[in-house]
């Protein structure tokens, strides 16, 4: 605030995350926020160094902050460079689309699954921020079984955005476009995105085909016809998965979107950094983006 009037916010979530089997203490910083009539006053720095010296500077264990800033966005990387954090990693917003997705009768909830929890996290086993325990839910996973056994699963959010711009110049033409386009209203109905918030996922090295028959039995599940997730750029089960092509229209819309991962740490040698910064991130469902 300044002289009692509300400037600037910004958002904190709290959590424990798994780097190489160390349990480190996390803040994740998000939505950043300054009154356009504040802007270039140095609000949004004091913001992010208050949270540097609070949580960082003062920590006494392992303990480290993070946040997520789109590659474009250069004032908010410029800010979060001064105040000491570090890219480490780079995520792509990936998006799947189907103007009539199919179903599948092998889609079923993960239910009562012994011990699947544990899978995940042998799945997870070299990545970065991985808070398993605390983010995954069996009650919003599901799942595409074959003889009895998960081929695939993801953890799924419907969301909802109301969309007034999704980039530059031509992506922006095509948004203005769309609604007069035949059967555009299935993806932006009424000038909304609602689209699948996809997590956690569960794809086993050859079972990639079954993972995008999954997307699409949900989405006719949930009737909405885009899914969205975010994966760290070195993920090698992404890379599997991109290299089916065929995403739809809105992945081509969309286009390349990169997102950075910007981090401080405290109490972690320079050893034990480089060796974070290495591995892929997982992006967590309990942060949103």
């Amino acid at each position: 605030t300044v002289d009692g009037t509300l400037v600037g916010g910004y958002g904190l979530g709290f959590k424990q995350v798994d780097i190489g089997g160390v349990s480190v203490d996390a803040v994740h910083r998000m939505f950043l926020t300054v009154r356009p009539d504040q802007g270039g006053k140095g609000h949004g720095r004091l913001l992010m160094d208050q949270v540097r010296r609070v949580f960082l500077d003062e920590a006494t264990g392992p303990a480290m902050t993070y946040g997520y800033i789109e590659a474009d966005n250069s004032r908010s990387l410029s800010t979060a460079k001064k105040a000491g954090y570090q890219r480490m990693a780079t995520l792509q917003a990936r998006v799947f689309s189907r103007l009539s997705p199919k179903a599948s009768t092998d889609l079923s909830p993960l239910g009562d699954e012994p011990g699947f929890r544990e899978t995940l996290n042998e799945h997870y086993r070299d990545y970065a921020l991985v808070d398993l325990y605390q983010s995954f839910h069996p009650n919003a996973y599901e799942v595409l079984r074959r003889d009895g056994e998960i081929v695939a699963g993801v953890q799924v959010e419907p969301r909802n955005w109301t969309v007034t711009s999704l980039g530059g110049g031509l992506v922006n033409l095509a948004l203005k476009l769309l609604p007069s386009l035949p059967c555009a209203s299935r993806f932006l109905p009424k000038g909304d995105f609602p689209f699948l918030a996809l997590s956690n996922i569960y794809v086993p090295e050859g079972q990639e085909t079954a993972f995008l028959e999954l997307v699409e039995a949900l989405m006719v599940k949930h009737g909405i016809h885009t899914s969205m997730w975010l994966a760290d750029e070195r993920c090698e089960m992404d890379g599997r998965i991109q290299a089916l092509g065929g995403f739809g229209a809105m992945a081509t819309l969309a286009g390349e979107s990169a997102v950075y991962v910007m981090a401080g740490f405290a109490n972690l040698d320079e050893a034990a950094i480089a060796d974070l910064s290495a591995r892929p991130v997982l992006v967590s469902p309990l942060d949103p983006t």
